[in-house]
């Protein structure tokens, strides 16, 4: 761990009260932060249970046409879920998704000084999150979610991964 002078701003972009990602290595060369299974259901919960109560259910087309923007919501959440890639063998952090946002972008791996872990407050619950500091000095937020304890391990596995220090 060092001390630093990274931004310590605690983010809540894309917070979420239960675990979204989880660490996955898949060769020796490349780690993954895959969504969770309970990330893609809260996504699919959006789509379906709407969909299902209208086959069971007649309510008028004045109601499914005020009930259409939540499957459309929860298909846009499914389409935007990220999968963080690290890999040695590229040389890049980056990162994959269905549907692309301009916010997208690949890292050198090489210009990532540190793997930055953060704790604070989002809404009514704890949170940790996991950042990469890099050697311009900016910071790129990866991800924030309320199991503190997991991602901690996860952003300590990663430094040593990317073989750079964590910075708490």
């Amino acid at each position: 761990m060092v001390a630093n002078n990274f931004d310590k701003t605690f983010s809540l972009e894309g917070a979420a009260n239960f675990r979204t990602h989880r660490l996955v290595p898949v060769t020796r060369q490349r780690i993954e932060m895959r969504p969770t299974i309970g990330n893609r259901l809260f996504s699919t919960c959006f789509i379906a249970l709407p969909a299902a109560s209208l086959a069971y259910w007649e309510p008028g087309w004045i109601f499914a046409l005020l009930a259409l923007p939540i499957p459309i919501l929860g298909l846009v959440m499914l389409l935007r879920t990220q999968t963080f890639i690290f890999d040695q063998g590229e040389g890049q952090f980056r990162i994959t998704r269905i549907w692309p946002s301009e916010k997208d972008q690949a890292i050198k791996l090489r210009d990532i000084e540190a793997v930055q872990y953060l704790t604070g407050q989002a809404d009514d619950y704890a949170a940790g999150q996991i950042n990469l500091c890099l050697k311009n000095g900016l910071r790129y937020h990866v991800l924030t979610h309320a199991r503190q304890k997991v991602l901690r391990v996860e952003a300590e596995a990663l430094a040593a991964f990317l073989n750079v220090p964590l910075a708490v």
